[in-house]
C-alpha cells in the first residue's frame, strides 16, 4: 500500500521545527499499518536539473523518519536507490513494515507529472491512498499520474479536510476570484 502523505515540514539544520503534519499523520499511519506500508512525501522545493534524479540532503526525509520513529514502533526506514532498487525492498515488506520514500521531488519526474514516473511509484505496492490534502491541487505524479496504474483512494485526513470545508462552504458561501 502506497500512502500520500504531507510531511513537508519546516527543517533547519536538519532539524524539525514544527512537527504538527508528522503528529497529524501518525493515526492514518496506524489505520493502514496492517498493510506493508511505503510512505511518500516531499520536502521543500529542491531545485532539480530536467530528466534527473538529484539528492539534496537539506530537503531529505531523513529527519521525518527520525521523529516517524519515536511515535512507532517496528521496522521503519528510509528508502532510495534506484527503481530496481526500490522494487526489491518494496518486496521485501511485512505487515507493520514502513518504507519512506525519499523526497519525491529528488526526481523531477514527480512536478512534471510524468508518466513513466508514476509507473515506476506505483509497481511499488497495489494500492494508493492519497492523505495529502495540501498538495492535492498540484499535477504532480504521486498525485496525478499514479491514479492511473493502481486502485486509488482518499485517506482519513484527506476525507477530514473535504467534510470540515464543505461545511464551512455550506454555512458561509465564498466567493474566490
Amino acid at each position: 500500500l502506497i500512502l500520500r502523505l504531507d510531511l513537508n515540514v519546516p527543517l533547519s539544520e536538519g532539524k524539525i521545527i514544527d512537527d504538527f503534519k508528522i503528529v497529524s499523520a501518525i493515526a492514518s499511519i496506524r489505520q493502514f499499518r496492517s498493510s506493508p506500508l511505503i510512505i511518500i512525501s516531499h520536502c521543500g522545493e529542491p531545485k532539480l536539473k530536467a530528466g534527473t534524479y538529484t539528492y539534496i540532503p537539506d530537503y531529505s526525509l531523513a529527519p521525518v523518519v527520525a521523529r516517524l520513529k519515536k511515535s512507532l514502533k517496528g521496522n521503519i526506514f528510509l528508502a532510495k536507490g534506484s527503481w530496481n532498487e526500490l522494487r526489491v525492498q518494496s518486496k521485501k515488506l511485512v505487515a507493520g513494515d514502513i518504507m519512506v520514500l525519499e523526497n519525491l521531488r529528488f526526481w523531477s519526474g514527480e512536478v512534471n507529472n510524468e508518466k513513466d514516473f508514476a509507473q515506476n511509484l506505483a509497481s511499488l505496492a497495489d494500492i494508493y491512498i492519497n492523505d495529502a490534502f495540501a498538495v492535492s491541487h498540484r499535477r504532480h505524479a504521486s498525485v496525478v499520474a499514479i491514479t492511473k496504474f493502481l486502485p486509488a483512494y482518499a485517506g482519513p485526513l484527506l476525507k477530514q479536510e473535504v467534510r470540515h470545508l464543505s461545511y464551512v462552504t455550506r454555512k458561509h458561501p465564498l466567493t474566490l476570484i
